[in-house]
């Protein structure tokens, strides 16, 4: 299906003024309210919400974000739009500047494109459906096509390692360096996915769940620079399958041949 180009322009465009609202409460002391999930929540949650809201509700499709006050059943959606506004508000409390805006469109039921806004670093990125992936900065817009790293056997392997997952992941690290030397990277948010994308990491293990809108834009920016998102069972990330909105555990994979499929049961 085709997509007109002013769709992916409100998409930057709300990405864009989300970021400003996270933004313009960064420095300032922050107040933490707490969920039902007890996830923390902060004005600048909301705030990113609301912008994102008002510059994509011009559009015919429904838009479900986390922080949406009720949130439908995925299997009933056809296309919509699935939002985080504040990924990493963990890394936001902190400081640290590795939090995203997540942004997905879905069109009959396939990921079809999606943005992802690193507002402290000024990078945004693009990914549409066999069109490709991009990489800008706001400031100075100047994209560049994004391509998974080709490495060779032997070349050190950059893993992106959550800073709050609570899977076995050092299992499988520990079993990646009987043959490789690796290199572990700390990173918040859906940066892990996406700097596979521009080739600053080779892979990034998520052993336990997480939310759709935390993945979804992300991966289509990785599948479209030549990587992939895998279950673990070896199959695509897929969204909209059961009545509610988590994402199984996968393998984010760049082009390493280190990465030996047949342990992982791909």
């Amino acid at each position: 299906m085709p997509l007109h180009r002013s769709v992916l322009l409100a998409m930057l465009e709300a990405a864009s003024a989300a970021g400003a609202a996270i933004m313009h409460y960064y420095p300032l002391p922050v107040q933490v309210d707490y969920k039902a999930d007890h996830s923390p929540l902060t004005q600048a949650d909301l705030a990113a919400h609301s912008r994102i809201v008002n510059r994509l509700q011009a559009f015919p499709w429904p838009l479900v974000s986390e922080e949406s006050p009720t949130l439908p059943d995925p299997r009933q959606l056809r296309s919509y739009f699935l939002v985080d506004p504040l990924d990493g508000t963990r890394d936001f409390i902190k400081k640290n500047g590795e939090f995203t805006v997540n942004i997905a469109l879905f069109l009959d039921q396939e990921l079809y494109a999606g943005v992802v806004l690193a507002p402290a670093g000024d990078r945004i990125y693009l990914g549409i459906k066999q069109h490709g992936a991009w990489k800008s900065s706001l400031l100075h817009p100047d994209w560049q096509a994004l391509q998974v790293r080709h490495k060779a056997l032997g070349d050190v392997l950059s893993v992106g390692i959550s800073r709050h997952a609570s899977g076995n992941e050092d299992a499988l690290l520990s079993k990646l360096e009987e043959n490789n030397t690796i290199m572990r990277h700390p990173r918040g948010s859906s940066l892990k996915i996406v700097e596979i994308a521009e080739g600053l990491l080779d892979f990034y293990p998520r052993n336990d769940v997480l939310m759709a809108w935390d993945t979804a834009a992300a991966q289509i920016v990785l599948e479209e620079a030549g990587g992939q998102m895998l279950t673990l069972r070896g199959q695509r990330l897929r969204y909209g399958q059961q009545a509610h909105w988590h994402s199984e555990a996968f393998w984010a994979l760049g082009n390493h041949p280190g990465i030996d499929k047949a342990w992982l049961g791909i």
